[in-house]
């Protein structure tokens, strides 16, 4: 069971190391002419630059919303609203929250929202394989597994290790921040070896300058078992419809389609982030409004993508695997609660 003691921290400001990352695709071809007109004919097509994809899912609509069954977003060569796979999930883990991969088992790891169970998944199928309870119930939101210590975040932003080697929990760890900050997402970058923490609610610190239209990521260093009290992340409402505006500005919208995309990204409220294993790109989940943000490994807004909602019901987790497969998982909502797999395309 849980202990009862804590870990004091210090705080430090922020280090940010530059970090970059060349993907070099090479393409062969050889054979006959014969071979290479048949190949020719069964290739996919080249995907669309981001703006025109975004473009053709909003054209492609009947409805107002730009992400009907029928719209096709491709980014970082993931089809967001079209898995590859779909994982119908245990009773268990009808409010699924948070997701991680773990490698040794080679299985993703969820909790169950107020529940103290960590629940290890198969990777093939989404059946629980194993259960871990680490303490009381809560309102726990996000797990990450950092080596050999599966982290849990509650709202309040406190965190809760687990010791897989030792099977025991370690010393909580409580941050600065509050219930008002409402920490939801939580992530590992492993370029400056530091705990995610996303805010749902408040992005302000208590004696911190207050920020306003804005949605913060902080991050906990594990190194130095220290918090870092500055923003390592900013989610902006002026980028965000600046970005939606740029990237639809030739697109054939009416007032109103265009007017509901720029509130749906400035609703962002992160429900979840994750690092990509090979650009260190950071991909923000927003439940509300059903969007994805995307930051490039500068910390600078990317892109944005709206999810389809019969899609996504209540996106809530999302992590990769090394390959760059990357999973999502969604609340069941009374229903059923189910992960989804995209594969790199």
């Amino acid at each position: 069971m849980m202990k009862s003691n804590t870990l004091t921290l210090t705080t430090k400001t922020p280090l940010y190391l530059p970090y970059s990352l060349v993907l070099i695709l090479c393409i062969c071809a050889c054979g006959s002419s014969a071979p290479e007109k048949e190949a020719a004919a069964t290739a996919s097509p080249s995907p669309m630059p981001l703006a025109a994809a975004n473009e053709a899912a909003v054209q492609s609509s009947d409805t107002l919303s730009p992400t009907s069954s029928k719209a096709t977003v491709t980014t970082m060569n993931y089809d967001v609203n079209h898995p590859d796979q779909t994982f119908s999930l245990s009773k268990k883990l009808m409010e699924v929250s948070g997701l991680s991969y773990f490698a040794p088992g080679n299985q993703l790891l969820c909790i169950n929202d107020e529940k103290a169970n960590i629940f290890f998944l198969s990777l093939e199928d989404g059946s629980i394989e194993k259960e871990v309870d680490f303490g009381k119930n809560d309102d726990y939101e996000g797990v990450e597994v950092v080596g050999q210590t599966i982290y849990v975040v509650k709202s309040n932003g406190n965190l809760y290790p687990y010791d897989l080697e030792q099977k025991e929990d370690g010393p909580t760890i409580k941050l600065p921040l509050r219930q008002e900050n409402d920490i939801e997402g939580l992530g590992y970058d492993p370029t400056q070896h530091q705990l995610l923490l996303a805010c749902k609610g408040s992005p302000n610190l208590e004696g911190h300058e207050k920020l306003k239209k804005t949605k913060a990521v902080y991050a906990y260093d594990l190194q130095h078992n220290a918090f870092i009290d500055e923003p390592v992340l900013l989610i902006k409402d002026d980028e965000l419809v600046a970005w939606v505006e740029r990237s639809y500005a030739d697109a054939d919208l009416s007032k109103k389609k265009r007017s509901k995309l720029v509130e749906r990204a400035k609703d962002i409220s992160p429900s979840a982030i994750a690092v990509h294993p090979a650009s260190g790109n950071y991909f923000i989940l927003s439940t509300v409004g059903k969007v994805m943000a995307i930051f490039d490994s500068a910390k600078q807004l990317e892109q944005v993508l709206f999810l389809d909602e019969d899609v996504h019901a209540q996106p809530e987790g999302i992590c990769f695997t090394p390959n760059g497969t990357m999973y999502i998982s969604n609340e069941g909502r009374g229903l059923v609660a189910k992960i989804h797999r995209f594969n790199a395309k």
